[in-house]
């Protein structure tokens, strides 16, 4: 089922295009951002984001929440996406957690390379 709510999202809201929800908030560096919806500590949706300034290939986009102690909460990953996109790519889902952070961090050549990971403190 999470599979599926990951290709739906991908397929259908990108980040800060024209299906971006109103109140989202985009955080990263490197050429990685992560992206939530929230109402307060209750994160409703993440978004991993990965801009690259040219072709993206089999790559994993995955997601982490962390509880106020510092506690991973919640953890989901992408299916290997096979092939190359040219540019951004993203993951991501409904998450329905309480959280203070979120990481998102991206693999290429199969999740065998870790090419970058943005996370984002969330003030009350």
């Amino acid at each position: 089922m999470l599979e599926v709510l990951l290709a739906v999202a991908m397929a259908v809201s990108p980040p800060g295009g024209p299906a971006s929800p109103a109140g989202e908030e985009c955080r990263g560096r490197d050429g990685a951002s992560v992206c939530v919806v929230r109402a307060g500590e209750w994160i409703q949706r993440v978004w991993a984001v990965r801009d690259e300034a040219g072709w993206v290939c089999d790559y994993v986009g995955a997601l982490a929440v962390y509880d106020g102690e510092g506690r991973k909460v919640y953890q989901t990953r992408s299916r290997i996406n096979r092939g190359c996109s040219y540019g951004r790519v993203w993951a991501g889902g409904i998450v329905n957690r309480e959280g203070r952070r979120v990481c998102a961090s991206w693999w290429e050549r199969g999740g065998r390379r870790h090419v970058a990971t943005a996370c984002a403190p969330l003030p009350r």
